[in-house]
């Protein structure tokens, strides 16, 4: 059972408990068993909302897309996160 979540979020938030993240966690698996016990964990953390995303070939995709992430918050000197707007 294999699994990706938390690849676009920032570490210094999810590090620092007072920090009020409130961010979606994209999750990819194969496994439907494995995305629905991920997304069981995440929506326990206090500003995380699971957003079941889909197949482990979109894992790919969501690591250049992180790039891009990390590329804005060095830029901004932020710590910016995703949430998905109309879900």
């Amino acid at each position: 059972m294999i699994a990706g979540a938390f690849h676009h979020l920032p570490a210094a938030q999810m590090e620092d408990l007072d920090s009020e993240l409130d961010a979606d966690v994209l999750i990819f698996s194969d496994d439907d068993d494995a995305r629905r016990r991920v997304a069981e964990m995440v929506d326990h953390v206090s500003g995380l909302r699971a957003v079941i995303a889909g197949s482990m070939s979109l894992a790919s995709p969501i690591e250049a897309f992180t790039a891009v992430c990390i590329s804005i918050n060095i830029r901004h000197k932020a710590h910016s996160y995703v949430k998905m707007a109309g879900l």
